[in-house]
């Protein structure tokens, strides 16, 4: 019957009709229950993100009487190493009373966990070549060291470090360490790499940072954007929300108002550049 008209005066028709608009409002509302849940499972750290609070609310925890569940206690160790007698106290801590006689003896077994000392002269030594670098930046820094000085110190610290790395640990966290230095070698050293800019009064030589957390700060606004409100439903979408972010970030880093200069792009007849 495709194409065809249903005949109201039909009870055949309508009944079809009103099956066909009951499962429409089904269709909707499961989508909807759908869309909620995906995007719940998103919303980590988002305010409600577990729904609204119960009405009545059930008390926390185990129940008591039958319902309490399979009653566990720790087994007597196997081994006992210190034994310690508790002495009687001098009065009844109820009553106050002096005559104090010993009715049973209850045992109480605890178990202590010994931390154990390990010396990792490898970190040390890592350390201390870390240290020697962030010095050999200093020093070119105040201009006290050439190009060609500041390339053979990295050269050299580089070097050191493989040296460092490369025989194998007996410690299995050492060894770890040292593993993960032997893959990223040529990155370590990176901050004593000079990186050449053009300026009014001619080509400046400047060093990275030696540490990431500037990079972390500037996306962390983005990454709690993002746990709020679940993320994006789709790629273009992220890929917009990651250009208003650049550009705002950028405006705020070069004392800009981002609102103000929105408004002069969206008026100009023209792109307009950020100034520097």
């Amino acid at each position: 019957m495709d194409g065809e008209q249903t005949n109201p005066e039909c009870p055949g028709c309508r009944s079809l009709q009103k099956k066909l608009a009951t499962l429409e409002a089904e269709l909707v509302e499961l989508r909807r229950i759908i869309e909620e849940l995906r995007r719940a499972g998103k919303r980590q750290a988002g305010p409600f993100s577990k729904g609204p609070p119960k009405p009545q609310p059930k008390r926390p925890g185990r129940k008591p009487g039958d319902d309490y569940g399979t009653q566990f206690s720790r087994a007597e160790p196997e081994r006992i190493d210190e034994t310690h007698h508790a002495e009687l106290p001098p009065a009844c801590p109820h009553c106050g009373g002096r005559h104090v006689a010993q009715t049973h003896t209850a045992e109480q077994f605890q178990t202590e966990v010994v931390c154990q000392v390990v010396q990792r002269a490898v970190q040390r030594a890592v350390q201390a070549l870390l240290r020697r670098g962030l010095a050999v930046r200093d020093r070119f820094a105040l201009g006290q060291l050439s190009l060609q000085g500041l390339a053979w110190w990295r050269t050299r610290l580089t070097r050191g470090l493989e040296e460092l790395v490369t025989p194998i640990k007996s410690h299995p966290a050492n060894e770890t360490f040292a593993k993960f230095l032997e893959r990223h070698l040529g990155e370590v050293f990176t901050f004593l790499v000079p990186l050449a800019r053009t300026t009014a009064g001619g080509v400046v030589h400047q060093l990275l940072p030696a540490a990431n957390y500037l990079g972390e700060q500037a996306i962390r606004p983005a990454v709690v954007n993002r746990k709020v409100w679940g993320g994006n439903r789709t790629d273009r979408g992220a890929s917009a929300q990651g250009t208003l972010s650049t550009v705002l970030l950028t405006a705020l880093q070069r004392t800009l108002d981002p609102l103000a200069w929105l408004q002069r792009l969206r008026e100009s007849p023209h792109s307009l550049h950020l100034p520097r």
